[in-house]
């Protein structure tokens, strides 16, 4: 006989455990649907109603667009003392009755309490935009379970580097430069390395030789960035431009076949729906970076978690 399906309050309190354990920090964005499914074994309706009841009780906030995020400051839960005093007394009594000795119940409820209530190491990962913010450090997250990874802006953290003062923090290896610039030598830097995802790549390989690419990208440096990846993985003719060039924006709509640009590029809606077709960078962490979790064992004993804004 199979195992039994697990209902929606099974993975709803699966996933208030893991919120209260740190797994997933308040503020920091859930696994997709699809994801939390396939990572505790039940169908993504059945993931989708736990997350309503979740909502409907404020541990997690759903929008359609960013997926579900934990909220900031956590519920309380009424007469939790008296429904935990009531579950320990029965699970004693049981004990008792089974002529197991007290000694030996009372080294396993001190073992369970030193470990459900360890500080767990806490990291912070930087990035530009919420967009890839929010989905970058949910790659991150689910590679360094043990440790709980804290989203923050990189914009934010330039002006309060303080709060990063002695602290690990995650960086893409092509912001390495713009976070060292402000942070103090006291932070343990660990750049990762993110690369094009592959739906990008195939995407440009995949387009004619004749192909009029436009680059509308944040800054410089980030238009250099993204027009040495389109020359990398395309033989197509490349022209690019700044956001803040709104006329030339226009221009390079208007006279570009495909679009390239990346979320930090925040390129006004209007004008991008002009465009004949549209490509946004998406960076994924390459598979080379799993040894993540043992590079973060070299963590200084972490100092109490503040709650960051992601934007």
């Amino acid at each position: 006989m199979g195992r039994p399906a697990l209902t929606a309050r099974d993975i709803k309190e699966a996933i208030e455990e893991r919120i209260l354990r740190g797994h997933y920090a308040p503020g920091g964005p859930l696994p997709s649907v699809r994801q939390l499914g396939a990572e505790l074994g039940a169908s993504p309706s059945t993931v989708s109603r736990a997350l309503q009841e979740l909502e409907r009780e404020g541990w997690v906030q759903v929008a359609s667009r960013r997926g579900a995020v934990v909220a900031r400051t956590l519920p309380r839960t009424e007469g939790a003392h008296t429904t935990v005093e009531a579950q320990m007394q029965r699970l004693a009594m049981r004990w008792r009755l089974s002529g197991r000795s007290r000694d030996e119940l009372e080294r396993i409820v001190t073992d369970v309490i030193e470990e459900v209530f360890r500080p767990e190491p806490t990291v912070y990962f930087l990035e530009c935009n919420p967009v890839d913010l929010a989905r970058m450090t949910a790659e991150v997250q689910r590679e360094a379970p043990e440790h709980r990874v804290v989203p923050m802006l990189i914009e934010e953290a330039r002006a309060g580097p303080g709060v990063l003062a002695g602290r690990t923090v995650i960086v893409p290896f092509f912001h390495l430069a713009d976070v060292r610039a402000f942070l103090t030598d006291d932070v343990d830097l660990v750049p990762l390395n993110f690369a094009p995802a592959q739906e990008f790549m195939r995407a440009l390989a995949e387009l004619p030789q004749n192909t009029r690419i436009g680059v509308i990208a944040r800054d410089e440096r980030s238009r250099r960035r993204i027009e040495g990846l389109v020359h990398q993985y395309s033989l197509a003719q490349v022209r690019s431009v700044t956001v803040d060039r709104l006329e030339e924006v226009d221009r390079l709509i208007r006279d570009s076949d495909v679009i390239v640009t990346a979320n930090s590029a925040a390129v006004p809606p209007e004008r991008l729906a002009a465009a004949r077709r549209t490509l946004t960078v998406e960076f994924a962490l390459e598979r080379g970076e799993l040894g993540l979790s043992r590079l973060l064992l070299r963590d200084p004993a972490p100092a109490a978690a503040e709650t960051v804004e992601a934007g």
